[in-house]
């Protein structure tokens, strides 16, 4: 796994649950490859200017 970050993680190679959960509340972008390499799946997190 990979991981690109504005933060500074210092990401085990096993990461906790803890780790896992902080990074998902924080992100703001995943792009996840398929498994041929043929494809990727782009989430980005919407945020309501209001």
């Amino acid at each position: 796994m990979n991981i690109i970050s504005e933060s500074d993680l210092n990401i085990e190679q096993n990461m906790t649950l803890e780790q896992l959960q902080n990074i998902a509340l924080k992100a703001t972008l995943i792009v996840i490859g398929a498994y041929d390499m043929e494809g990727f799946v782009v989430w980005e997190k919407f945020c309501d200017p209001e």
